[in-house]
């Protein structure tokens, strides 16, 4: 009786300690805001895609995110994408005799209060060549983190290499990369400052034009995306290549600013003010049915004319 007590007991420890360990990632995830920028790159040796993720830790600790992945799997459902990546910590039945295993491998640290662009450039599988490009990717699985910095450092004990692989499983988690419809954001849900109009809901697209007086509509931008809690501004950043840009995200990378918001009937004023006195600022107004766009920052003041993608 004692025994099968004993047998109960240490299940019980178990199970609490897998819970415990739970929880803690996931509080650790919790901490994290992600956004992803994606394009597809079309190649005379297949297609290709690049994915742009930003971290932001709020955490206290250091994290550290595995490099190097590969695209293993693609699944594709009515409201988006699912993306399997494998890393070399998927593989380590095949490491375990190379002496690659006891070297400590690369990672990107992310440190706390900081934040960092990982970029992933992987090639699609031929089987999943085609593909709806427009579908949101809604989850990323596969990535992995971990809070030591050198996962493989002890090799003292390396001559059993089934427990050195075991501990190093034992240092990596996995990065939950979920897709949240209502923050346009990955990971913890925090509810976005900014509450667009109605009327500009939509995408939105530069005539290339300037305005009457002569002020020059800035190209570097070239599509304004309004969803009900954020606006996304298409950045060109070299060579014909662009990327989203999140006001939210870029906002809760600024822990310092204070946000303020007036509307009208027909305009929208986004105000950032920082505590070091600086003041930037989106003003956004009608007019013969284009949506004039001013965003005034340390460079000085641009003027964007947009109208509606058709």
């Amino acid at each position: 009786m004692k025994k099968i007590f004993l047998i109960f007991f240490m299940g019980f420890l178990l199970n609490n300690t897998q819970l415990i360990a739970t929880d803690q990632n996931q509080g650790i995830v919790d901490n994290l805001d992600m956004f992803l920028s994606t394009q597809y790159i079309e190649s005379s040796d297949g297609l290709y895609m690049y994915l742009e993720i930003s971290i932001w830790n709020r955490n206290v600790d250091s994290i550290y995110l595995l490099k190097d992945y590969n695209l293993e799997n693609i699944i594709e459902e009515e409201n988006g994408i699912i993306l399997y990546l494998s890393s070399w910590v998927d593989h380590l039945d095949l490491l375990k005799y190379t002496s690659a295993l006891y070297h400590n491998p690369r990672m990107i640290e992310i440190r706390s209060r900081q934040l960092v662009y990982i970029p992933l450039f992987l090639k699609v599988p031929n089987e999943f060549q085609i593909i709806n490009t427009n579908n949101v990717i809604k989850e990323i699985i596969g990535l992995k983190y971990s809070l030591q910095q050198y996962i493989t450092e002890d090799i003292t004990w390396a001559s059993d290499v089934d427990s050195f692989a075991l501990g190093i499983l034992e240092r990596v988690a996995d990065l939950n990369f979920i897709f949240n419809e209502y923050t346009r954001k990955y990971g913890n849900l925090v509810i976005s400052q900014i509450r667009p109009p109605e009327w500009m809901f939509g995408v939105w697209v530069t005539d290339g034009r300037t305005l009457p007086g002569g002020e020059i509509i800035n190209s570097t931008s070239r599509y304004l995306t309004v969803v009900a809690d954020d606006f996304f501004l298409q950045r060109l950043v070299g060579n014909d290549r662009y990327i989203n840009e999140s006001i939210h995200g870029w906002l809760l990378t600024r822990s310092e600013n204070r946000i303020t918001q007036s509307y009208g009937e027909n305009y929208y004023r986004l105000n950032i003010n920082f505590l070091n006195g600086r003041m930037d600022y989106y003003y956004f107004f009608i007019e013969n049915d284009y949506l004039i766009m001013h965003h005034n920052n340390q460079n000085g003041l641009f003027i964007f004319r947009y109208e509606r993608e058709r």
